[in-house]
């Protein structure tokens, strides 16, 4: 059964994160690549109070300040993990992809700055990878 409580998919969505994790461990690139991006399905569309969404959403999707922090941190987080598996995969446009989705959440994170220059050295686009 699926969760149907803001908390519940919180949940869900880090014990994917945590398979992913050892799956990478394990060399499982695709498997983990899987379970990074359903981690996703559990919490985009949970919104926060002060999101211009927050309007259209039901009670059950609402976020806490609390718990809106926890969802950033963990879209931060896998889609770091993401740009990873990408790079071993050699898929370093999908790389800058979510590396810059990484970077979007925290323009500040070195982790997704490393990993977009990884990325974009992996493309070839050397000029773009020194910024």
């Amino acid at each position: 059964p699926l969760p149907h409580t803001v908390a519940g998919k919180i949940a869900t969505a880090n014990d994917l994160k945590a398979q992913g994790n050892e799956m990478f461990k394990a060399g499982e690139l695709g498997k983990a690549a899987s379970k990074y991006r359903t981690v996703f399905a559990y919490v985009n569309g949970l919104v926060h109070s002060s999101d211009a969404m927050n309007q259209y959403a039901t009670k059950a999707d609402r976020l806490t300040d609390e718990q809106q922090e926890a969802v950033t941190a963990l879209k931060l987080s896998v889609n770091l993990n993401l740009a990873a598996v990408y790079i071993k995969q050699g898929k370093f446009d999908k790389a800058a992809t979510v590396a810059r989705k990484a970077i979007e959440i925290d323009a500040d994170n070195a982790k997704a700055h490393l990993r977009l220059g990884q990325a974009l050295m992996g493309t070839k686009s050397f000029d773009e990878a020194k910024k």
